[in-house]
């Protein structure tokens, strides 16, 4: 291998704005940072938007050069075999870095002081056919270690564990199902200081999210084109990780038929929040890369200041809600002031369309904000942190819905995604309609991931049913499963019950990775008059699968039908 050209710079001379280090390629997620750079510029959206801040925080690109060259002085290409993804890390984590690298990344603490995340870039990732979304490490930094050693280490320890990635499950079984090849996959590493403000002990925008320029499940009269907004307060780990979010419309904001229920808000909206703990600057990141972010009750930033745009007060008496600074009563999270006294929507609704026509098709953007009444120098900030083109779901034929007798009816829904008619013989996994718990969604996502790698080894596909969102990081929201723990489902369905009644898993990583994958998606809600036939599921016969995880296999097929067009699907027993 020829010897690496280094280059660091914090002024890069490159159009896209990125400096580089090392030979190779970006990746995928810094070529859409380039892309964003070259659409502020273009736009002039700052000149629009002068009350705003946009930009796309200075980002340095460790390129996939350095990775390869550790992996091949290493032997740690062997790793590509290996299904523990702690013993991976651990290998990577054992060996040094080249001393070249090493004097980079001195150079490069020594001109960045604020907290840091270390992202992924592979050159498969947030592409259109694998956008491999969320499965690859991110390490946030509180880069503020006593001794500049400390600050070293762990920059040394996040660089590794997110190489490490590259070679871990998830990755694999998304790759593999796409037709890839493990070994292909090449690494690049972005490093960017992070969105936010300290307070105390803690760091965190106000907000964090992501705009998609398509909502694949509008109600009422919005439209699929109207775009959605998924946010959250705090890191936007909430909102990737199919937390509890707050959604709206960036094209109709005012459209949010929710808050003329106050009651439902008070029970389903964001109750915690993560950010970054800046006592962490002394941890192991080789030992726990996500040890450096702490959650938090929302009071903690209502004392911070953070919460003031976000709030509205619910008055239960009048059963109403009002956004006077003087009313008594309990504050709900709707961010109905940010919304009226901003002109964050139109931002994003601009932005997405931008980004949209320059990518040739739907795009979703990662996010962080600083909203607050006083915003410093007098304008908000909005730090713009990934870019990537929607996977393509398939909506090229409509499907004729079969019209079918309600008792042979498995389940059928107004809220699907995909495009198919076909006729599954195989096993159903099936979690009846239950309240979750932490404990409770764990030890069911185990069972579930070991059902996958018994029907995977005998090439069985099958369907999966149960309650809330399946992947969610919010784990009384659904059940903890990983994207290549449920590798082998040909369709999804995520059950809203009078049980369990959760929103869809729309804009979370997982989401994105099942549209990816061409896995089928549904997402039944009774409460909206889908049909779920319980009695059927109680009476198939189960075959495996253990306690609450039950795998059946019908004695007759099943028809399979989602139509991409109308968004409707049907499951039914097929003469």
């Amino acid at each position: 291998m020829a010897t690496p050209h280094f280059l660091v710079s914090t002024r890069p001379g490159h159009r896209d704005g990125l400096a580089r280090i090392g030979e190779g390629s970006i990746g995928g997620k810094a070529r859409g940072l380039g892309f964003l750079n070259v659409l502020i510029r273009r736009s002039e959206i700052n000149r629009r938007f002068p009350e705003m801040r946009v930009r796309v925080p200075p980002a340095t690109v460790v390129c996939t050069g350095e990775f390869e060259h550790f992996v091949e002085r290493n032997d740690l290409a062997e790793c590509t075999a290996w299904t523990d993804d702690d013993e991976i890390t651990r290998a990577f984590c054992s060996h040094p870095l080249r001393r070249e690298l090493l004097m980079e990344l001195v150079r490069y603490l020594d001109s960045h002081r604020a907290p840091l995340a270390v992202r992924s870039s592979s050159i498969h990732e947030d592409g259109t056919v694998s956008p491999l979304a969320g499965l690859y490490q991110t390490v946030l930094l509180p880069n503020n270690g006593p001794a500049p050693a400390d600050r070293l280490q762990q920059l040394l320890d996040a660089l590794r564990v997110v190489w490490s990635s590259t070679y871990h499950q998830a990755p694999s079984a998304a790759l593999r199902r796409q037709g890839t090849l493990l070994s292909q996959e090449r690494m690049a590493v972005i490093l960017q200081p992070m969105a936010g403000r300290r307070h105390g002990g803690f760091f965190y925008p106000t907000i964090g999210g992501v705009a998609c320029s398509v909502n694949f499940f509008p109600i009422g009269t919005l439209r699929p084109d109207d775009g959605m907004v998924a946010a959250a307060v705090g890191l936007g780990t909430r909102a990737v990780g199919g937390g509890r979010v707050t959604r709206f419309s960036p094209r109709r904001p005012e459209l949010r038929p929710e808050l003329h229920r106050p009651h439902e808000v008070r029970l389903t909206s964001q109750r915690t929040f993560d950010a970054i703990d800046m006592s962490s600057g002394q941890a192991r990141i080789a030992d726990d890369p996500q040890g450096t972010i702490k959650s938090f009750g929302l009071a903690v930033a209502r004392e911070d200041g953070e919460m003031m745009l976000l709030e509205s007060t619910w008055l239960p008496a009048q059963g109403t809600l009002s956004e006077s600074p003087l009313a008594s009563g309990e504050p709900l999270l709707t961010f109905k002031k940010l919304l009226q006294q901003t002109r964050v929507a139109q931002l994003f609704c601009h932005i997405s369309e931008w980004a949209k026509e320059g990518m040739g098709g739907p795009v979703e953007m990662e996010f962080a904000g600083d909203f607050c009444r006083k915003p410093k120098g007098g304008r908000h900030g909005v730090d713009l942190v990934q870019l990537k083109r929607l996977p393509q779901v398939s909506r090229a034929s409509s499907i004729r819905i079969a019209s079918v007798d309600s008792s042979k009816v498995l389940l059928r829904c107004s809220s699907a995604m995909g495009s198919a008619d076909l006729v599954h013989s195989g096993p159903i996994v099936y979690i009846a309609p239950r309240r979750l718990t932490p404990r409770i969604s764990r030890s069911l996502g185990e069972e579930v991931a070991r059902v996958n790698r018994a029907l995977r080894d005998r090439q069985e596909s099958y369907l999966l049913l149960g309650p809330g969102r399946w992947g969610s990081i919010n784990l009384s929201l659904g059940i903890a499963v990983t994207y290549h723990q449920i590798s082998e489902a040909s369709l999804i369905v995520e059950l809203s019950t009078t049980e369990h009644h959760v929103a869809s898993s729309q804009g979370s990583h997982f989401f994105h990775n099942i549209a990816a994958g061409h896995i089928l998606y549904m997402s039944l809600d009774e409460a909206a008059g889908d049909q779920l036939n319980r009695q059927w599921l109680t009476r198939a016969p189960r075959v495996g699968g253990h306690g609450d995880v039950r795998v059946l296999q019908p004695k007759s097929p099943l028809r399979v039908q989602v139509d991409g067009h109308s968004r409707r699907g049907i499951v039914f027993v097929s003469e």
